[in-house]
């Protein structure tokens, strides 16, 4: 099973829409003649890139915008924040970093898995 489809079995129970407030990230990876449905694909592209280097792949990287990238950081860590409180049973309120450019207390939400 590859990396796309470990990450998309594990924050599929998330949420399908976390791109919304990166207007960035979601530009790129709509762009070109293959564009991305899942945000997990766009990230294990980047991530790959970095991993897997080789000088085809290093000049991929250095053409993704700096915004892109740290964007792409944001959702990873926004994933990786959601994991830790599924595993942890966690079914009250959290900040939610993908909420960019609002107030602080807009940014609290009850966890995608209590919402249904």
């Amino acid at each position: 099973m590859g990396g796309v489809s470990r990450c998309e079995l594990q924050i599929e129970r998330f949420t399908n829409i976390v791109t919304t407030g990166f207007k960035n990230f979601s530009q790129y990876v709509n762009s070109g003649t293959n564009p991305i449905i899942f945000a997990p694909e766009g990230i294990v592209k980047i991530r790959n890139a970095i991993v897997h280097s080789n000088e085809e792949k290093r000049k991929q990287l250095n053409k993704i915008p700096d915004e892109v990238k740290s964007e792409a950081l944001q959702i990873c860590l926004w994933y990786i924040e959601l994991s830790i409180l599924k595993i942890l049973n966690f079914e009250g309120e959290y900040y939610n970093r993908c909420f960019y450019g609002r107030y602080e207390n807009e940014c609290h939400e009850i966890v995608p898995w209590k919402k249904k």
